[in-house]
């Protein structure tokens, strides 16, 4: 229980940071995603089931404030929380490479997504390869840059509420060293 009370409390600081933040950090055209910082930090450091329908609340709450169509976000940030959640074992979760690397690959992927929808959808006059390399891929790349800073801030925050602490190297062979790889049968 205690985990969606950090769940809500992530949420509205996200939404807040989103709708009155955002516009004033913006740079040129690239407005950092605060939404995607915390789906993303949620997808790195939460629990498998809570974590994707956190994600998909979240895209919710997004779809409130805009025109599109609803649950079109919800969709995008649930994606985004089942594409980490896929990979997370696999990382450095800890590491500031690692949040601005996962960050940012899922920034442009979903950036790049709504490009084309947008694309499809309204048209532009530039075209869609233009519009994602000047608009998605530099709005990605900013965002990843928040994501440090406020993952350091969100983990500060999760620790007291009950968020786990990600694996280190040595949990995941089992010990540290020779002994775990021993224990778990490769060597």
């Amino acid at each position: 229980m205690m985990i969606w009370f950090l769940y809500g409390l992530i949420l509205a600081v996200a939404l807040t940071l989103q709708s009155v933040v955002a516009p004033f950090v913006q740079i040129y055209s690239a407005r950092p995603d605060f939404l995607l910082v915390g789906v993303v930090f949620l997808a790195l450091h939460g629990p498998v089931r809570e974590t994707i329908l956190a994600a998909w609340i979240v895209g919710l709450g997004a779809d409130l404030l805009t025109i599109e169509q609803f649950g079109f976000l919800g969709f995008s940030y649930a994606l985004v929380a089942f594409l980490v959640l896929e990979v997370r074992e696999y990382l450095f979760r800890s590491r500031a490479t690692t949040q601005f690397g996962v960050t940012a690959v899922v920034a442009i992927f979903i950036q790049s997504c709504w490009a084309t929808y947008a694309f499809v959808r309204y048209g532009t006059h530039d075209g869609l390869a233009m519009t994602i390399a000047t608009v998605a891929i530099p709005a990605s790349l900013y965002t990843a840059t928040w994501a440090v800073l406020m993952h350091r801030a969100m983990m500060a925050i999760g620790r007291p509420l009950g968020l786990g602490r990600s694996r280190s190297l040595s949990a995941r062979s089992g010990g540290s060293g020779r002994a775990g790889l021993v224990r778990r049968g490769y060597v």
